[in-house]
């Protein structure tokens, strides 16, 4: 079984909403046959952290979104058990990270493709994850 560990940066207020979509992406990943098993275990607010990493996530939103702050936000963690997954572990993480961070529209021409940064979107909620294979 893996487990993998996002800490993120949200307003207190949207927490709730964020737990019912990652158990909701979740539990579509099982109805499409994208992971065996896959359970939300833990919503953990003001996480122990590593030296840095709340400071980390808060300079990443300012730098994101022209310098504003994310407004009555604290850390969370949440833990995720996955087992069985159909593809790369890795894959399946980037799935879930969308939770934080909207998926960008692609052009379909390769040559503009490459200023990929010129494509990338601000996160909704800086984050950091751990992966525990």
């Amino acid at each position: 079984m893996a487990q993998v560990i996002f800490d993120c940066l949200v307003p207190t207020a949207e927490i709730p909403e964020l737990k019912q979509r990652c158990e909701l992406l979740l539990s579509r990943l099982i109805e499409y046959n994208k992971v065996g098993e896959a359970q939300l275990r833990a919503v953990e607010q003001n996480p122990a952290l590593l030296e840095g990493v709340e400071k980390a996530l808060r300079d990443t939103y300012a730098e994101q979104h022209e310098g504003r702050e994310l407004a009555n936000a604290e850390v969370i963690r949440m833990l995720m058990h996955i087992e069985r997954p159909a593809h790369s572990l890795n894959g399946l993480v980037m799935v879930l990270s969308r939770l934080f961070t909207p998926a960008a529209t692609l052009p379909r021409d390769p040559a503009a493709l490459e200023n990929e940064m010129a494509f990338e979107l601000p996160a909704r909620y800086p984050w950091t994850v751990q992966v525990h294979p």
